[in-house]
């Protein structure tokens, strides 16, 4: 009996020894990147029968193909590469501008259509929604040119309403672009980032953004 508890208690040992605490294995694909990695463990099934157990982990490593997609720029549209920028044509605000707007977006502050109260205000005149020149400037960035291929917003980041827009002023984007890359989480688009600065007649900025958009490639 002494022997055969020994046995028993071996046994018990051996399992919890392999089974607890398995051996991991990387199985190295091209490139000696990890396509996948095993869980390996030694288990008893009986008292001198032994099998391998082979578990695999659930989550899988993006596929080397799709990582070539994410780093390819050869066909990079030239409006997506870093460091291109440009200037928009002017738009001036005029007052229907600021009633429209205040009519579609229900803001009704005096300051944008009581033009007493606006007098007595810092500014002394009414000044224009931020959304309405927000909107008015992001108009202004694009043009009916199909060939270019078609970007769609994603977001917009570090909005800043940095002055004031008074009717009869005239406003232009600065663009240029600042990040560019394929969007990790999702093979074949690109995300670009587009710095914009919008400045009135007098060369000062009453607005700043970060754009981004998507491109499907």
């Amino acid at each position: 009996m002494g022997g055969f508890r020994a046995a028993l208690f071996f046994c018990r040992h051996f399992e919890l020894a392999f089974v607890k605490w398995p051996i991991n294995l990387f199985h190295r694909g091209p490139a000696g990147k990890h396509t996948r990695w095993r869980r390996n463990a030694l288990k008893w099934t009986g008292p001198f029968r032994m099998r391998f157990v082979v578990n695999e982990v659930r989550q899988p490593v993006r596929q080397m193909k799709d990582r070539a997609i994410m780093t390819d720029d050869t066909d990079i549209q030239p409006e997506d590469r870093v460091g291109y920028a440009y200037t928009t044509r002017g738009r001036t605000i005029a007052e229907s501008d600021i009633l429209l707007h205040a009519g579609q977006t229900g803001d009704q502050f005096p300051l944008h259509m009581d033009a007493e109260v606006a007098a007595g205000s810092r500014y002394g005149q009414r000044v224009a929604h931020g959304t309405l020149t927000l909107s008015i400037a992001l108009g202004l960035k694009y043009d009916t040119d199909q060939t270019k291929g078609v970007r769609i917003s994603y977001g917009y980041d570090r909005v800043r309403y940095r002055g004031p827009v008074f009717i009869g002023d005239t406003i232009r984007a600065h663009v240029e672009v600042t990040g560019s890359e394929m969007d990790p989480r999702r093979p074949g688009v690109r995300r670009v980032v587009e710095k914009t600065e919008v400045v009135n007649q007098r060369g000062e900025t009453v607005l700043s953004l970060d754009h981004i958009l998507i491109r499907w490639t």
